[in-house]
């Protein structure tokens, strides 16, 4: 059989939750793993669901290649060349914006600091980045499955992302994940990155309002004053331990770290560390570190 819950989120909405009985049987077998209530699952995009590694490592051999042949600059310093114009632009925008991402502004300081013509060669270096780097772009293994089954458990699924909302919504598109998410977050939006509070709340509230039956939903996030207690119904999985993982918790959230590979890093709890996608998929639901999701089973 199946029943409803009404939970108080604030005084002045309530969210309509459907459990499933049947779920109980299932997580008590499961040993060692709980159901938070988590309502929303937010993945980060970079290093997350594809190896940003080799996409960058691909898009810089392009972008040497370039300079090499315009400028004669040796190909094997163009990384070094990137991190400290990087430095440079951080400086004067700050590492709180979307903008510092910006790789046009990036190839505009690299110009400036050799003394190269920025028309037309900033436009067309960022161009060279990007066009390499899409190209380079290989999808995580397993991520494809997770989403799918995701889908199955009925929970919110949304993406979070420190990044320029454009070239995000590109990548979304080359590996082909597009029509994977609810709604996404992006820091060139909410003028606010990871690991500020304030950009997983805006995550929060986005996927607050798929539960909402107070009509909030016509006024949008925005709309949302206090999202506290909805906060610990968010799970947020991404590769990076300060801006997905410590910070999602900082901010009230759960979270899971993607190792990509790499070690366990000091700190994070190894039950929600997540080795590989694949292994998060069960027959019953999908398992994400230590937090286990039931198939949504509509009518029983």
């Amino acid at each position: 059989m199946s029943y409803n819950i009404t939970i108080a989120i604030s005084p002045n909405c309530l969210m309509s939750v459907s459990a499933i009985s049947e779920a109980d049987r299932i997580l008590s077998n499961k040993k060692g793993f709980f159901m938070s209530d988590i309502k929303a699952v937010i993945f980060d995009l970079d290093g997350t669901l594809y190896n940003y590694n080799k996409a960058d490592d691909a898009a810089c051999r392009a972008l040497g290649r370039y300079v090499s042949q315009h400028f004669g600059m040796d190909p094997g310093t163009i990384k070094q060349e990137i991190r400290e114009c990087w430095d440079i632009q951080n400086d004067r925008i700050g590492f709180i914006c979307g903008a510092t991402h910006n790789r046009l502004i990036r190839s505009q300081v690299i110009c400036e600091r050799n003394g190269w013509p920025v028309f037309p060669h900033a436009l067309n270096m960022a161009k060279t980045y990007w066009g390499a780097f899409l190209e380079g772009m290989v999808l995580e293994d397993g991520i494809r499955e997770l989403l799918a089954a995701l889908k199955k458990t009925d929970v919110d699924i949304a993406l979070g992302s420190n990044m320029t909302s454009y070239i995000q919504y590109l990548k979304l598109m080359q590996i082909g994940l597009e029509d994977c998410f609810d709604h996404i977050t992006l820091s060139e939006e909410t003028g606010i990155e990871k690991p500020e509070k304030e950009f997983y709340e805006m995550c929060a509230r986005k996927s607050y309002l798929r539960f909402d039956a107070s009509g909030m939903y016509e006024k949008g996030a925005s709309a949302i004053e206090d999202i506290s207690e909805f906060m610990s119904s968010c799970l947020f999985i991404g590769d990076t331990p300060k801006m997905d993982y410590f910070g999602p918790i900082r901010a009230g959230m759960c979270a899971c770290l993607y190792l990509a590979g790499n070690p366990l890093p000091e700190g994070v709890d190894r039950i929600n560390a997540i080795e590989n996608y694949k292994s998060c998929v069960e027959q019953d639901g999908v398992r994400l570190g230590g937090y286990y999701l039931p198939f949504y089973r509509k009518g029983v």
